[in-house]
């Protein structure tokens, strides 16, 4: 994570825990979250209530999510798009709401928003 710089990190483990405090728990369960640390750290694990195996997600996770979305690489609705896209230039997670932090995330886990 050194090639990132501390308001990036702050930015990533924002949009994270976003996700996870407020988006996600409509198809997951989470445990080991950890949060109340440097960002770099921050980590959680995430299993879908279809699925057995649980994925650890980071604040890499969230930029893997972040990067698909800004590369065009995932099918979305535009106007969420153009939101993560803005927050991500500013690194600003108050520009996103828990949804948006949700499909973020699922995109960094699934490679595509599964859920919602």
């Amino acid at each position: 994570m050194g090639n990132r710089s501390e308001e990036r990190e702050e930015f990533l483990a924002d949009v994270m825990t976003t996700a996870v405090e407020g988006g996600i728990g409509y198809w997951s369960r989470v445990r080991g979250y950890k949060w109340d640390c440097p960002p770099a750290e921050a980590t959680v694990e995430v299993q879908s209530i279809d699925d057995r195996k649980w994925a650890v997600v980071t604040i890499g996770t969230i930029a893997k999510g972040i990067g698909k979305v800004f590369r065009d690489e995932v099918k979305i609705n535009p106007e969420l798009r153009k939101r993560i896209i803005r927050a991500s230039v500013q690194n600003d997670a108050g520009e996103l709401d828990a949804s948006d932090a949700d499909a973020v995330l699922q995109v960094g886990i699934f490679g595509e928003v599964v859920y919602g």
